[in-house]
């Protein structure tokens, strides 16, 4: 008997989540847990570990039993829209801040549908950054610079 992918893109993307989240737990594996209440330093990569392992592993089992039709086409607006809003959070978190990361990678993720709106975009990008500030900089009191 041989395996038959009926879905290539949930396939691969769950046989991705289940590599990060196999190596999620590998990595943390040797930190404390500690509990719910009082978690340690790998309590949350474990949890967020094992949860990508349960979504990688259904969405692998989907990939094989579930027939998709596709065009064999690569949409390649999304793709870049939203690497380029990782990437923008990930270079400006350190040097523009939390407010303007945040609110330029929500604007450029929202830029990945065929016709994005512009001021919806703004509005959804002005709450994130706002948002992310409020629970983040002034409820988690995390070290970050606003801007």
């Amino acid at each position: 008997m041989s395996l038959r992918v009926r879905d290539p893109g949930g396939f691969f993307a769950g046989l991705l989540f289940l590599a990060v989240g196999l190596g999620a737990v590998g990595i943390a594996r040797g930190y404390a847990i500690g509990t719910a209440l009082h978690m340690g330093p790998g309590y949350f990569p474990i949890v967020l570990g094992i949860l990508l392992i349960v979504v990688g592993a259904v969405s692998v089992v989907n990939g094989l039993i579930i027939t998709t039709e596709t065009n064999g086409r690569v949409v390649l607006r999304p793709l870049l829209t939203i690497c380029a809003a990782v990437l923008v959070f990930a270079v400006g978190i350190d040097r523009i801040g939390l407010v303007p990361s945040v609110f330029l990678s929500a604007f450029l993720a929202s830029m990945a549908v065929p016709q994005p709106k512009i001021l919806e975009a703004g509005l959804i990008a002005a709450l994130l950054a706002v948002l992310s500030a409020g629970i983040f900089i002034y409820g988690l009191k995390l070290p970050f610079a606003l801007f």
